[in-house]
């Protein structure tokens, strides 16, 4: 179902290709509607005749999240999916893929992933002459349209705001629909809160658990010395409790987020337990290297999420497991989530949940991208993404 609000947003986009500059970029709040926006551009373009077919590129390389797109294609353009006038193309993709870039809309999702200049996409995109920063010539030379997507563009904002880039992009912001509820709701309801360290406190972490009970507690740990620690406490508890203990990690996939991917990991008519069914007793799940950017994750059985990572850039934090619990869709209650201390006390993250754009951020140039750390970095304790 379209809405009004995605509606409007796209309207505005095919005017601004139309009658101002061929680059665009999409914001919208984490889970607010951005792709159903852009793929009833897709849409109204094709219908209008100011294409004859469309691209979505991204840079991840995780399996699942190119899954999601492909479908939610097919839900929203499946004629024209069918009709191979809309390709889906990952990072995996683009080292074997080609483009034809004449009469064409080419859609960059998630675009954060991709801010630093030599990255794949970048490449691939050169080979057509084709840059992120809005250059036009290539565009208008080939009646081709550019629009990058994101919830978090914040170096790409930083860019266009301060002049970094000659070149005219719009910036068309997506006015979240009624019942939206993202990280500003979280925080004036006293839902965000900080983490702490589990193994030093594992009597404060194991009440956590007693308060969601018969609920899925999604934790991120990556492998810093301190995580391991607490995984190792948090083993302790569950096996002692009686609490399943699951992995959702680039090597294992114990629990599935959707029904449609408990269907591809059914082993021999066994099924392995869904988020979108309530667990008989209270569930810790690990996740490692994945649900970032993108992925939607049902909320309705989720107790608790927590991002352990020390320090984290702010881009990675909101499009992360924070970013997977805002939308539309909830239970009975409001997940918690918890966040580093530092997430929570920098004023520009608060700037971030108004969804204003920080004061500070590495700004794109003409021709090239960010280095790769925008907004406040911190000096993150990176994971290794999903490679397909």
């Amino acid at each position: 179902m379209i809405h009004a609000n995605q509606m409007r947003a796209a309207e505005h986009i095919r005017k601004s290709f139309l009658s101002e500059t061929r680059c665009s970029l999409l914001k919208a709040r984490c889970q607010s509607g951005k792709t159903g926006t852009f793929q009833h551009l897709i849409r109204l373009l094709l219908h209008e005749g100011d294409i004859t077919h469309a691209y979505i590129l991204c840079g991840s390389s995780e399996t699942e999240l190119k899954k999601q797109a492909i479908a939610d294609t097919r839900a929203s353009n499946s004629a024209h999916f069918d009709a191979g006038r809309i390709t889906v193309l990952f990072h995996q993709d683009f080292k074997h893929a080609e483009l034809d870039i004449t009469d064409a809309l080419i859609i960059v999702d998630e675009s954060h992933m991709v801010q630093t200049k030599g990255q794949h996409l970048h490449q691939f995109l050169g080979k057509y002459g084709v840059s992120l920063d809005g250059n036009p010539d290539t565009l208008r030379a080939h009646n081709t349209f550019l629009l990058s997507v994101d919830a978090t563009p914040y170096s790409e904002l930083a860019s266009i705001r301060h002049g970094e880039t000659p070149f005219s992009k719009h910036v068309e912001e997506l006015e979240a629909g009624a019942g939206y509820y993202g990280l500003a709701e979280y925080k004036d309801a006293g839902l965000l809160q900080p983490t702490f360290n589990i193994a030093e406190h594992p009597v404060r972490f194991e009440e956590l658990l007693d308060s969601v009970p018969a609920k899925y507690v999604l934790l991120r740990l990556n492998r810093s010395k301190a995580n391991r620690a607490s995984e190792a406490e948090i083993a302790h508890i569950c096996r002692r409790r009686g609490f399943p203990r699951l992995l959702y990690t680039a090597e294992e996939t114990q629990v599935a987020i959707t029904r449609a991917e408990q269907a591809r990991f059914a082993r021999g008519g066994r099924r392995i337990p869904c988020l979108e069914d309530a667990p008989l007793a209270t569930t810790v799940v690990i996740i490692r290297g994945r649900l970032r950017a993108g992925k939607v994750v049902p909320k309705q059985h989720v107790g608790f999420v927590w991002e352990g990572a020390k320090q984290s850039k702010t881009d990675v934090l909101v499009q992360g497991l924070p970013g997977r619990m805002c939308g539309y869709a909830f239970g009975a209650q409001k997940p918690r989530i918890f966040v580093p201390p530092s997430g929570l006390v920098e004023a520009e993250l608060e700037r971030v949940m108004k969804g204003e754009l920080p004061k500070t951020a590495n700004n794109l140039r003409a021709g090239q991208m960010t280095n790769g750390k925008s907004v406040f970095s911190y000096e993150e304790e990176t994971e290794t993404p999903t490679v397909a």
